[in-house]
């Protein structure tokens, strides 16, 4: 183990170093702050997640990881990152660990009122059913390509913005995930400002 003492900004400083030394993966805990104290003082360990291009395991709480993770919350858009990200949690669990991937749908809002079903266009209802059913049909195969005996997979599809989605899932006491792991499109600037950051949210929040 070695030590590093660097001046400047803590989350740009850690990433730095993390490229430097080629890490495999970033470890940072959190403080969990949330309204004025985040607005005040940042976050770290959301700082890591927004400019690291390595994993990064953010840790909070002081659960029992003796035995490896045994119960992962994996958030999915089926994208690359979720993809990267699903593959990550199937390499840290532990032989029988429970692996939930979760995905979250939305219907995108039209910009006028949706014709009704005697036009023979489809309906927000329909709309929202086709959606959901893709939703379904993406988790099927999702499930079915990673299937392996060593691990219980299961998929959810859920109606809702993801962030939030996720988080209040996550937070549910039956639960008890041991680790919660998603993907990071790595949106800066305008991008990350307009469309925000479903990792960033978690880190915060979960």
């Amino acid at each position: 183990m070695r030590k590093w003492i660097a001046g400047g900004d803590p989350a740009e400083e850690l990433t730095k170093i993390a490229e430097e030394r080629d890490s495999k993966l970033v470890v940072v805990g959190t403080h969990g702050l949330t309204g004025i104290q985040f607005f005040l003082l940042g976050s770290v360990s959301q700082g890591v997640v927004r400019h690291s291009r390595r994993n990064v395991l953010v840790a909070r709480g002081s659960d029992d990881w003796s035995a490896g993770p045994k119960r992962i919350l994996v958030a999915t858009d089926f994208s690359d990152f979720a993809e990267e990200a699903l593959r990550t949690a199937l390499e840290l669990a532990p032989d029988d660990a429970n692996i939930d991937v979760v995905h979250c749908w939305q219907v995108p809002i039209p910009p006028a009122s949706p014709i009704d079903h005697w036009s023979g266009s489809p309906t927000l209802a329909t709309l929202s059913e086709d959606v959901e059913e893709h939703a379904r049909q993406h988790g099927k195969a999702l499930i079915k390509q990673h299937a392996t005996d060593r691990l219980n997979l299961s998929y959810q599809a859920l109606a809702g913005p993801p962030g939030a989605t996720i988080i209040a899932y996550a937070k549910r006491e039956s639960m008890r995930y041991d680790l919660v792991v998603t993907g990071s499109h790595g949106r800066r600037g305008f991008r990350r400002f307009f469309l925000g950051s479903v990792a960033e949210k978690i880190v915060r929040h979960a």
